[in-house]
């Protein structure tokens, strides 16, 4: 079994065996869109099948963390890879670009290297997604049921026009195909409270 399958059935199990699975945003479904986002990006970008095996790996983990704390989840998330990636015996120069990319997704984010800004544009990929009315109404939810966070529509319409606004992809890949779209979901946030 490779590496990837491993990591693969070792974090749907341990977010599946966990509170993650009563998440209506960061559960599996979310972890397995930010997986084949990263590999589509880094396949667009023509990445190397060592870095995409990097990248991989660090989406599979990027919020295990979830499982037991929500606020500074990536800490865990880091912990619980690094945990992994010893017993798999991968060398430390692989496994500290696997934490730096789960590290780079850390709100707000700031991406050093190239994988950290493909890791990051697949995270946040939703936000140039056709989906993205729905994707936010369940991160609206999780909010409220996690985090006691209540908001009027129009505070949450106004917050999201801002976070949208003042956000950036980073890759060619995010900026040619996701940006458009994303563009199109401000505007029509927009309307809602015209």
């Amino acid at each position: 079994m490779s590496i990837i399958s491993k990591a693969k059935k070792h974090c749907i199990s341990l977010l599946e065996n966990s509170r993650c699975a009563d998440f209506p945003f960061h559960n599996v479904q979310h972890t397995l869109h930010v997986f084949d986002k990263v590999t589509e990006i880094a396949k667009h970008q023509k990445i190397s099948n060592e870095d995409i095996e990097i990248l991989q790996l660090a989406a599979l983990f990027h919020d295990t963390g979830y499982i037991e704390t929500y606020k500074g989840h990536e800490e865990i998330s880091c912990i619980k890879a690094n945990q992994f990636l010893k017993n798999e015996e991968v060398s430390s120069l692989k496994a500290r670009q696997i934490i730096n990319c789960i590290e780079a997704t850390k709100m707000p984010q700031t991406p050093n290297s190239f994988l950290e800004k493909i890791i990051c544009d697949a995270d946040l990929s939703h936000l140039g997604d056709i989906n993205f009315h729905s994707t936010n109404k369940d991160l609206r939810n999780e909010w409220k049921q996690e985090l006691g966070l209540l908001f009027t529509d129009e505070e949450w319409i106004n917050s999201n026009i801002g976070f949208l606004t003042q956000h950036h992809f980073f890759t060619p890949f995010a900026k040619k195909i996701l940006a458009p779209q994303k563009i199109k979901n401000i505007k029509s946030l927009k309307k809602r409270i015209a």
